[in-house]
Formats: C-alpha cells, sequence, structure tokens
C-alpha cells in the first residue's frame, strides 16, 4: 500500500467531505492569521489596485522581470557549459595562485629596515 501512495500519490478529497472540512477549516485560518500578522493580504491589494491602476505598466514590468529572469538563467547555462571541463585539483589551483601572486600581484617598493643601515 506504501508504494502504492507514494507511485500514485494520496486521493485528492473533495471540498464538501466532512472528514476533510475540518482539517481545511483550521488550514485557512491559520494561513489567515499567518497573512495578517505579515500583512500579505494589505501588500496583495496594493499590488492589485496598482495593477489595475497602471494595467501597460504593470505588465512591461512582469514582462521586463521575467526577461531578466531568463537571461540570468541563460547566463549561468552559459558558464556552466563553458567550464564543465575545467575541473583541477587542489595543488593545480594551490599553484595557479601562487604563480599570480608571483608574477601578477603589484610589487611595493623595496625598503630598508633598520638593521641593515651602515653608518659611515
Amino acid at each position: 500500500m506504501k508504494i502504492k501512495k507514494i507511485l500514485f500519490g494520496e486521493k485528492t478529497p473533495d471540498k464538501d467531505d466532512p472528514n476533510y472540512q475540518k482539517l481545511r477549516e483550521e488550514s485557512e485560518a491559520a494561513g489567515l492569521k499567518t497573512s495578517k500578522f505579515l500583512r500579505l493580504d494589505k501588500a496583495t491589494a496594493a499590488v492589485q489596485r496598482f495593477a489595475e491602476r497602471h494595467r501597460t505598466l504593470f505588465f512591461g514590468f512582469l514582462l521586463a522581470l521575467s526577461i531578466i529572469i531568463a537571461s540570468a538563467q541563460i547566463r549561468r547555462i552559459q558558464y556552466a557549459w563553458q567550464h564543465r571541463n575545467s575541473q583541477s585539483t587542489a595543488v593545480e589551483r594551490q599553484r595557479q595562485e601562487l604563480h599570480f601572486k608571483r608574477h601578477q600581484a603589484p610589487s611595493a617598493p623595496l625598503q630598508q629596515s633598520d638593521e641593515c643601515d651602515i653608518k659611515h
């Protein structure tokens, strides 16, 4: 029976089922209480008012947001594709880091210490 539940899931209870009604009412009450506590109901109403008043601007904003998210995902896929064969060991990465520090890091001017000063 458990494998059948895992594979096919449980039957969705009917909205008017008396066994399910108490659980549904408790769940809805908890959701409403959380929504009011976090003031999500007021935020949702404000967004809905803005969408009704400025329909074109709202849809433009949603389109721009979806384009930005899609381009970010495409960029991540591109980065993963380019770096898929660049696996290296920890020793190789340390050698590369030391090579960079030795050859490309800005060098500070040499200063003489007080112990090495020769006084005439």
